[in-house]
Parts: structure tokens; sequence; C-alpha cells
């Protein structure tokens, strides 16, 4: 039995509320996400897919008109249910986040390596380029890709 089902909702919040210092955000937000699954509100991958839909929809609202307050809040709730989308599939947010680091910097080694070939110097480049040398770094880490 976890400690979640063993104490009531507020003594739970009050636990991780006091000890939130000996987390990193994405650890606390982790453990809140367990938790909650603990509990039993855990929801479905599609149910947090449709969630994603509508926090992300959220966000483009907030950067049409709103504080930047709004839009931090809006990122939150986008972070929170990708969170909860991980602990739906059983993976590790950590983990699918260093996957993600590792893509983005392997990524930029590509673009880098193709605005070279192409005579491109960060001085001599356009917003235009870089979304070209991006798409094909992107193109090229595809190529004899194979599944886990």
């Amino acid at each position: 039995m976890s400690k979640s089902s063993r104490e009531t909702p507020s003594a739970m919040i009050r636990r991780l509320s006091e000890g939130r210092s000996e987390y990193t955000p994405l650890a606390l937000m982790c453990r809140l996400q367990k938790e909650l699954d603990d509990f039993g509100y855990g929801q479905t991958p599609s149910h947090n897919i449709a969630k994603l839909r509508e926090e992300t929809g959220e966000v483009e609202e907030a950067l049409r008109g709103g504080s930047i307050a709004h839009v931090k809040d809006e990122i939150g709730d986008v972070f929170a249910v990708a969170v909860a989308l991980c602990v739906s599939l059983g993976l590790s947010p950590e983990e699918i986040m260093g996957i993600s680091n590792d893509k983005i910097l392997s990524r930029f080694s590509a673009m880098f390596s193709i605005a070279e070939e192409n005579g491109v110097t960060p001085s001599r480049t356009n917003a235009g380029d870089v979304f070209g040398f991006w798409e094909k770094a992107k193109e090229g880490e595809h190529v004899g890709d194979e599944e886990d």
C-alpha cells in the first residue's frame, strides 16, 4: 500500500509541500504525478494527449493577449501534463529529457556541419538558412533509425 492510499489528501499535500525544497522542480513534478497516480487520479495516455492539446491551445491564447505571468502559468501546465503522460506510460521524465537533450545537441552539431559545408557562418546567416539547416539535420537523424 502506498503512502498516498494510507494518508488523507490534505496530509499528502502537506507532506509534499513541506518537503519541496528536497526536490528539483522536475523531480517534484514527477513525485506529484506519481502520488496522484498512487492516489487513483492517474489518467490514460490518450487523456493526457488530449490534455496536452488543450494546454498548448491555452499557451497560444496567453501569447496573444496574456501577461508573461499568464504565459508562464500555461507553459507550466504543458510541462505538468507532459510529465503526467510519461508517468501514465511508465516512462521516466528525466530519461525522456536526457534523450531530448542528446537529440538536440546532435541536431545542433549536424546543423552547424551543414552550414559549414554550405559556406555559411554565423555572421552570414539568416533565419531561413538556420531553419533549412535544422530541417536537413532532422531528416538526417532518421536515416537508419531502429525501433526500441
